[in-house]
């Protein structure tokens, strides 16, 4: 892994996978959080989170080059691959995803099975286990490798799980929206507190990662750092994450509590936009300030 340049369609991947798994996590954190009043807003989110997935598994195939490499993977042993691990992450998680839908769409036309409690349990808690992998399972593969940005630091997963979470609740808000479907206004609130605890918890997870990355003993690692704060990263990571990502949509959201714009309905719609956009720079930043070394002198692909 530690030879391979990584580009423009992993990074998608990677952004995907975590509006994949984020917005089904959200879905169900938040509708037992308000003491699930809110199973629509589950249903949108798992018939969103297959598609995605599906979407992730084309973006793997194409990088690989060839489709034919695809099926070798999956008849492969490989776990310190990333590609292995991805193809297999997306296969488990459609078949778990495509149960979901099954379970939902019994569930819209108010059919009850027997065991319907227990069956509720175990749908809900194993689909929530696999979102979480699927957002996540790339950085914590990241921070075993030897490249210093990735490795020098456990908080990695724990940025990418809570800004998966943050896009889930934007994606939601966006989804639910476009296709105007009914989502209650409790709901719609639920979810905008929700993104505002969460982009604060990314803001304390980013700061604390780069700290740990400047005052690191490791001269490389702090090298990482500049690379990222300064140049050749440093105009995307202060204004496509921290500003667009970030520090904007927070400000959007706790003034749309505040004013609660109804006969405005696009201007709630910016603050999510911003988030999925400062996400995706988000996770560019992390895929090539890992590279620095390797793509300044190989351009990836």
């Amino acid at each position: 892994m530690d030879e391979m340049v990584w580009g423009w369609k992993i990074t998608a991947y990677i952004w995907i996978a975590g509006l994949a798994g984020g917005t089904y996590m959200c879905a169900i954190l938040v509708n037992l959080w308000d003491g699930r009043w809110h199973r629509e807003s589950v249903r949108a989110a798992t018939f969103l989170t297959v598609p995605l997935l599906l979407i992730g598994a084309a973006l793997l195939t194409a990088d690989l080059g060839q489709p034919a490499r695809f099926w070798h993977l999956l008849a492969a042993w490989r776990p310190g691959s990333p590609m292995w691990l991805g193809t297999y992450v997306l296969v488990l998680g459609s078949i778990v995803g495509g149960g979901l839908i099954i379970h939902e769409a019994i569930d819209a036309f108010k059919v009850r099975l027997p065991g319907a409690d227990t069956l509720e349990f175990l749908v809900t808690w194993l689909g929530l286990i696999f979102a979480a992998v699927v957002a996540t399972y790339v950085a914590v593969l990241l921070t075993s490798t030897s490249r210093v940005f990735w490795s020098a630091t456990p908080l990695l997963p724990a940025l990418f799980v809570v800004s998966a979470l943050s896009m889930g609740a934007a994606t939601i808000l966006i989804f639910t929206r476009f296709l105007n479907l009914q989502l209650s206004e409790r709901m719609a609130t639920r979810l905008r507190q929700a993104d505002a605890i969460f982009v604060v918890f990314e803001l304390a997870i980013l700061a604390a990662l780069m700290v740990t990355l400047v005052f690191s003993s490791t001269p490389l690692a702090s090298k990482a750092a500049q690379d990222i704060l300064i140049a050749p990263l440093g105009p995307a990571f202060w204004l496509g994450v921290v500003v667009v990502g970030l520090i904007a949509p927070l400000i959007i959201e706790i003034l749309v509590e505040r004013i609660k714009p109804k006969t405005m309905a696009p201007v709630m719609l910016v603050g999510p936009i911003l988030v999925l956009i400062g996400s995706l720079v988000l996770r560019y930043v992390v895929v090539f300030g890992g590279q620095t070394q390797a793509w300044i002198s190989r351009p990836p692909v």
